[in-house]
C-alpha cells in the first residue's frame, strides 16, 4: 500500500514539472520576434532624432544650397505666385523664403518721351487695322457692332472724366509735371491709371465694331501701357512720399473695379 502511494506521488510531481517546463518554454519569445521589436524601437529613435534635428535652427555657417533645399521641401510648399503690394513686384514663395522678381522698364528719355512715341505707333496701327481689316461674320455682326458702340462710348467717357479730374496735372509723359499734385478722388479713387484704361476699353470696342484684327494692336497697347505705368509709378513714388500708400489702397490699375 505504501509503495502504491509513493508511486502516485512521483507521477504527480513529474506531471507538475512537465507543465512548468511547458509554461516556461511558451514564455520564451522567438529570436525573430526580438529582432522585429529592436528594429521598431530603432526606427522610432531615428524618427525622434529627425524631428529634433528639423526643429533645431540651422548653424550660422550652413551653405546656401542646404538652406535652399530645406526651403523647397514638399512639407513647406506655398502658392507659387502671389501679387504683392508693389505693382511691379511678384513674390515667388516657398515656405518662409520670398524671392522678388522686380520689373524695371527703361525711362526711354528724360521724361519718358519714348513711351509716348511707342504708344502713338500702336494706336495708329489699331486705327489702320480698323480701316483695312476684315469684318466679323454676318451672323453675329449686329450684336458685335452694338457691343462695340457701348464699349467705345464707355472708353471715351472714362478718358474724358479722367482728363478733367487730373486738370493741369495731366501729361502724356510718364514723368509727372513739376507743379502737379497727386489725385486720389473721383475716378482715381477706383483706379490708378484710368486714362490708359479708357483707351484700352475704346480699342476693344473698336475691334468689335470694325474688325477682329484690331485685337492684336490692342493687346500690344495693353502691354505698352502696363510697362509705361510701372515706369510712371516709380517716378510718382519719388515725387510723392505717400504714393505707396495710395497704391496699396487702390489695387486696380486701369479700369475701376475690374483690373
Amino acid at each position: 500500500m505504501w509503495s502504491a502511494l509513493a508511486a502516485v506521488g512521483v507521477n504527480a510531481a513529474s506531471n507538475t514539472k512537465v507543465q512548468g517546463d511547458a509554461r516556461n518554454f511558451s514564455s520564451v519569445r522567438p529570436i525573430s520576434s526580438m529582432h522585429t521589436i529592436e528594429n521598431g524601437a530603432r526606427r522610432r529613435r531615428e524618427r525622434r532624432r529627425a524631428r529634433r534635428d528639423a526643429r533645431r535652427p540651422a548653424p550660422a555657417g550652413a551653405c546656401a544650397e542646404h538652406q535652399l533645399l530645406s526651403a523647397l521641401s514638399p512639407s513647406k510648399r506655398a502658392p507659387l505666385f502671389s501679387f504683392e503690394t508693389a505693382p511691379h513686384e511678384f513674390a515667388n514663395r516657398r515656405g518662409r523664403e520670398t524671392r522678388l522678381l522686380t520689373i524695371d522698364p527703361p525711362a526711354l528719355g528724360r521724361r519718358g518721351e519714348g513711351w509716348v512715341v511707342l504708344q502713338s505707333i500702336v494706336i495708329a496701327a489699331a486705327a489702320a487695322c480698323a480701316v483695312v481689316g476684315p469684318g466679323w461674320p454676318q451672323a453675329g455682326e449686329p450684336w458685335l457692332r452694338l457691343a462695340g458702340f457701348v464699349l467705345e462710348a464707355a472708353g471715351v467717357g472714362m478718358f474724358i472724366v479722367s482728363r478733367i479730374t487730373l486738370g493741369s496735372s495731366f501729361t502724356p509723359l510718364p514723368r509727372p509735371r513739376d507743379r502737379s499734385t497727386l489725385r486720389r478722388t473721383g475716378i482715381y479713387a477706383c483706379a490708378r491709371h484710368p486714362v490708359y484704361g479708357g483707351l484700352l476699353v475704346g480699342g476693344l470696342g473698336l475691334s468689335l465694331h470694325r474688325s477682329p484684327l484690331v485685337l492684336a494692336p490692342t493687346a500690344v497697347l495693353a502691354l505698352v501701357f502696363w510697362l509705361k505705368s510701372i515706369r510712371e509709378e516709380a517716378w510718382l513714388a519719388e515725387r510723392y512720399p505717400d504714393y505707396p500708400a495710395y497704391r496699396r489702397a487702390t489695387p486696380r490699375r486701369f479700369i475701376p473695379w475690374i483690373i
